[in-house]
């Protein structure tokens, strides 16, 4: 009998070798589930012209039988991976390494949702370009960016840095958050600089601060209708007063010329004219002992502070010390004398020589004749301070008093502000002068009877360091 098939019964163990079989012969359909294991395959035989596009199906694969050796180098390509077939019963563990992966093959439709977590993002993988403007909180003013400050020709320049220390770029951006010009919607803006980012305040220019004197300049940031300005403003004057700086409200700024023309303090100086805009603040500029002919940018800030929560704005409280006498103290003067206060001193630790020390108190007074009028002055351990201007022969002081009678008390208010406290823990006290011999006495009236209508009193001095 002819034969005219040949069945599997007849076929022995091992009989089809590698040349028994036609190329092309085997395909899908010749090929049961699960029935090409690892075992059966030659180590690196399976390349991408061995593979038919989405030929591969996660039906055909004995969980974890795609080992390393099987895969030749860079043949899985996207072409070759039917979307979501590559589960991770499919892998063995270790076995995709980069040799096996084409360049750009990983598309974001071949990643399950939420595969990608913290173990596997290589270190400084989340670069500021990748973080969309939503991702961004108001805390700190610069995203990716700090300010600096250089000086070359007696000109400071300001400039804005990526955290790499490079000019921002559209590669490596450096954002900045605005609340919203319309100041209703509070809505915030966030805006990026692509580009290299400076000011220059020229030579001459003093903003405002003297020769010779602790002083800072604030860097802050407008937007100008999306157009980024920066700008500097120096808020404290010779005298002590302060402007606030609340990133709530809109400003206006002086285009800093470019001629050694800025010198107000309270004013913020730009390169461009700004007008009633919302603004940031980058960072703080401070010089120690200041400079020594002002508007002379010969010396390099003392501290360059970057500005984020936690950071104090100008008139914030820095610190505050207190001095209290409660006992009686009782002299007999030289007419024209000062004599010290004993026993009341306030004595704050200094943060900062920019910072301004606000004095104020009370003294108590009482003096042996009605006609007797006492004056005081502050000092600030051996510099007075917070006098009026002299004239002639009569003697420059803070306030004064008359009791008007023996019987009585006079209470002398403290209020001066020193605008350059210097370093350390300086010593305020009060001294008293009266321009005739009578005795005057600090807390209780020249009687003094011992009665309850008569009273002792207190004094007292407060040092509050300010943020200037």
């Amino acid at each position: 009998m002819a034969l005219t098939k040949v069945t599997t019964g007849m076929i022995a163990d091992g009989a089809v070798t590698l040349g028994k079989i036609a190329t092309a012969a085997v395909d899908a359909d010749k090929i049961a589930t699960d029935a090409v294991t690892a075992a059966k395959i030659a180590a690196g035989a399976v390349g991408t012209d061995e593979l038919a596009s989405n030929a591969v199906t996660t039906v055909k694969i004995t969980d974890a039988n795609v080992t390393t050796a099987k895969i030749a180098d860079a043949n899985v390509t996207t072409a070759k991976i039917a979307d979501v077939n590559v589960t991770t019963a499919k892998i063995a563990d270790s076995n995709v390494t980069t040799a096996k992966i084409a360049t750009d093959a990983v598309t974001a439709d071949k990643i399950v949702a939420g595969a990608v977590g913290t173990s596997e993002l290589a270190s400084d993988a989340v670069t500021p370009v990748k973080l969309p403007a939503t991702a961004i909180g108001y805390g700190f003013a610069l995203h990716n960016g700090y300010i600096t400050a250089s000086i070359a020709a007696n000109a400071l320049t300001i400039a804005i840095k990526t955290l790499a220390g490079a000019d921002p770029s559209s590669s490596d951006p450096v954002r900045v958050i605005f609340n919203d010009e319309t100041q209703a919607t509070g809505t915030p803006d966030v805006l990026s600089i692509t580009a290299a980012s400076s000011l220059v305040v020229s030579s001459g220019s003093t903003l405002g601060a003297p020769s010779a004197t602790a002083f800072r300049i604030y860097v802050v940031q407008f937007n100008n209708g999306g157009t980024l300005r920066l700008g500097v403003v120096n808020c404290k004057t010779t005298s002590g007063g302060i402007l606030g700086l609340d990133e709530g409200r809109l400003a206006s700024s002086t285009a800093e010329g470019g001629a050694g023309a800025a010198d107000s303090a309270h004013t913020f100086y730009t390169g461009t004219v700004v007008t009633s805009k919302p603004y940031r603040i980058l960072g703080s500029l401070t010089w120690n002992s200041g400079l020594a002919v002002a508007g002379t940018w010969d010396a390099a800030p003392t501290v360059v502070h970057q500005f984020g929560p936690g950071s104090k704005k100008p008139g914030d409280i820095a610190g505050i010390a207190r001095g209290r006498k409660t006992d009686t103290q009782s002299q007999t003067p030289v007419a024209g004398t000062w004599y010290a206060v004993a026993s009341l001193t306030a004595t704050p630790t200094i943060a900062s020589p920019a910072n301004v020390v606000h004095l104020v108190g009370h003294l108590s007074i009482g003096v042996n004749s009605a006609t007797v009028g006492l004056h005081v002055r502050a000092k600030r351990d051996s510099t007075v301070i917070g006098v009026g201007d002299a004239a002639s022969s009569r003697e420059p002081v803070m306030g004064g008093n008359a009791p008007g009678a023996a019987d009585n008390m006079a209470g002398i208010p403290i209020d001066v502000v020193d605008a350059t406290p210097g370093t350390g823990s300086p010593a305020y006290t009060l001294e008293v002068m009266e321009g005739s011999t009578a005795a005057f006495h600090i807390n209780r009236s020249a009687t003094d009877t011992d009665s309850s209508s008569f009273g002792r009193g207190q004094s007292t001095i407060t040092a509050t360091e300010i943020v200037a």
